[in-house]
């Protein structure tokens, strides 16, 4: 069984279930932040109006985190790459199915096509203080 009928099966990443919702802290954000709707396969740009979204805007650069490090993370890392974008993958805020494949697509793939920084690497980056644990 494949990641995506696995995923289908469980029911899982459904909209309007426990889990699916905006973070307050993303929401206060208000304008600058534009959720796209859509995403059904292992990259963010199939389907999504991702693409469009940030070259409408005049973004240049993805800044990513999520899950899983070897499929949605990469798959959506490439497509960036391969679509012009400057790709920057935050390594404190992803999540493989086993730590040894976070330090391996740390050390050995992600660094052919994008830059690896933490979170509190890219707040200092942009002026902005880490928040308080």
């Amino acid at each position: 069984m494949g990641v995506l009928a696995g995923i289908r099966d469980a029911g899982a990443f459904q909209q309007g279930e426990p889990g699916s919702e905006v973070l307050q802290e993303i929401r206060s954000m208000g304008d600058r932040v534009r959720i796209l709707a859509g995403k059904h396969t292992m990259n963010a740009f199939t389907d999504t109006g991702l693409e469009e979204t940030l070259r409408e805007r005049g973004i240049d650069t993805g800044v990513l985190a999520g899950l899983s490090t070897s499929v949605c993370v990469d798959s959506t890392a490439r497509m960036a790459y391969e679509k012009g974008f400057r790709v920057k993958i935050l390594t404190d805020c992803i999540a493989g199915r086993t730590p040894i494949e976070d330090e391996i697509y740390c050390a050995e793939i992600f660094p052919m096509y994008a830059e690896l920084l933490t979170s509190s690497e890219l707040l200092e980056s942009v002026g902005a203080a880490a928040p308080a644990a």
